[in-house]
């Protein structure tokens, strides 16, 4: 098992598993889109190349995996490497909480390759 603290306002998961421990991983430099997307997929090359699996915390209000999912194929490349996400997300009661979760489910072709994959 592999735990990434992608969460660059709140670094409390890498304090619980620091990089240098056997579960940690490194964080972001930044908190940039373009380094946080490469952070993901670097961090996901390394749960597949240990055949491990990888808790993330992406922080709230995070746009990173929704951008991927948008930009990308990754439904395809998850259900491709045998990776099955599971989502947690912690959202207040407002409708705009919900929306950040909501734009990753739209973009059909993540989600079908998902469906692929159960």
């Amino acid at each position: 098992m592999l735990v990434a603290d992608g969460d660059i306002n709140n670094p409390m998961l890498s304090r619980l598993y620091p990089p240098e421990g056997a579960h940690g991983v490194g964080r972001p430099k930044n908190a940039t889109l373009e380094t946080c997307k490469v952070w993901l997929a670097d961090t996901l090359a390394k749960a597949l190349e240990q055949h491990a699996s990888v808790v993330i915390d992406m922080g709230g209000g995070d746009r990173i995996s929704e951008e991927l999912a948008a930009e990308s194929d990754l439904g395809h490349f998850l259900a491709a490497s045998n990776l099955i996400p599971t989502y947690a997300y912690f959202t207040g009661p407002e409708r705009d909480d919900f929306e950040h979760m909501h734009r990753i489910w739209l973009v059909v072709r993540f989600r079908e390759a998902l469906a692929c994959s159960s």
